[in-house]
């Protein structure tokens, strides 16, 4: 099993799964056997193999007495593993479970994936909700904050509240930690303000003046310019 590791650490995830494939037909030590099965599960979804990752996915939740951390794992396995074949509902329904019973990286990262998921079904509302959730009990995880916030500002702007979306990414620029969290926040911080800026503009075209060009000197012509003059006999008639 080490040498599996070592290819699974490297990373060289075929060779590792060859390993793991074998150690899962040789082990006759229980625990040797629970870590080859580990091991396919999470090297089936890094090789992209979804489908392989889901059904060793549920071999480990399976195991006698996986331990709630490994069950959480493999839940997660499988919400991404369902992300990666575009089926959405089942992808929810897994990282739903992971964000209630983890109290590690794994609940962010489940949180902001059920936003994401929301906001991709234009369900703004119910993703701001997620992402409002998240920040009150998701824990210290800036990635996920990051991710998150990001998110919120893109559901802001969907939304058409450009206010709100504005403060938000400022507030990423002011405060992240990450190179790659500020650099993407200013790039959609400044989409916003070109947008504006482009329906300001399309409001505010100056209208150019008609001009109508006049031969001659004509009654009729004068006419057009030519107040009419008020008579008291018309003012009466008016009144």
């Amino acid at each position: 099993s080490t040498a599996s590791e070592i290819a699974f650490k490297k990373p060289n995830y075929p060779v590792a799964l060859d390993y793991f494939k074998q150690l899962e037909q040789t082990a006759e030590n229980p625990k040797n056997n629970a870590a080859a099965k580990i091991g396919i599960m999470r090297t089936d979804f890094e090789l992209k193999d979804y489908n392989g990752a889901i059904d060793y996915a549920g071999k480990v939740i399976n195991m006698d007495k996986p331990g709630n951390e490994l069950i959480n794992e493999a839940h997660a396995v499988m919400a991404r593993s369902y992300l990666g074949l575009n089926k959405t509902e089942e992808a929810l329904i897994e990282f739903k479970n992971v964000a209630t019973n983890s109290k590690n990286e794994l609940a962010a990262e489940a949180s902001y994936s059920i936003a994401n998921i929301h906001f991709a079904q234009g369900d703004y509302k119910q993703s701001q909700k997620v992402i409002f959730d998240f920040f009150k009990n998701g824990g210290d995880y800036p990635v996920w904050i990051d991710k998150s916030l990001l998110l919120l500002a893109d559901n802001y702007t969907a939304l058409k509240d450009n206010f709100q979306a504005k403060t938000t990414l400022q507030s990423i620029i002011d405060d992240s930690k990450s190179a790659e969290s500020v650099k993407t926040a200013k790039a959609k911080l400044a989409a916003i303000v070109a947008a504006e800026e482009a329906e300001k503009a399309s409001k505010t075209v100056p209208v150019e003046p008609v001009q109508i060009p006049f031969d001659g000197n004509s009654k009729e012509q004068k006419k057009l310019f030519t107040e009419p003059v008020k008579t008291e006999e018309g003012e009466k008639n008016h009144e």
